[in-house]
């Protein structure tokens, strides 16, 4: 599969939970952590880390893949305020909405930028 791919292909890693082998085309992950302001919500578990640290806030990125994992640069962020009643399902739900959008325009100006 991995052969199959262009040089002008864009991989994104959407919840995949495996680290890939470093590839010659553009790669991005979303991450439902706000990694930008709180470097610790890296990794696995980014919603309980956050809810279990009492974050004020959280958030969702996209970045570069790089083989060290959630440490590319960050193309796009988005700040999320806790409102009191998140558990980590209602985190989890939250941060997916916001990353769906976030991917939206991401993917949009990505492929205009291809058409250009």
């Amino acid at each position: 599969m991995l052969q199959c791919w262009r040089g002008d292909s864009v991989v994104t890693l959407n919840g995949f939970l495996r680290i890939m082998p470093m590839l010659s085309v553009e790669m991005y992950n979303g991450h439902p952590g706000d990694i930008v302001l709180y470097p610790e919500l890296k990794g696995k578990d980014p919603q309980k880390k956050a809810l279990d640290l009492k974050l004020p806030s959280t958030g969702c990125v996209i970045h570069k893949v790089t083989e060290v994992v959630d440490s590319g640069e960050v193309l796009s962020y988005n700040t999320y305020y806790m409102q009191g009643d998140e558990t980590v399902d209602i985190l989890v739900d939250r941060l997916r909405d916001i990353s769906v959008n976030m991917w939206t325009e991401f993917l949009k100006e990505k492929l205009f930028e291809e058409v250009v």
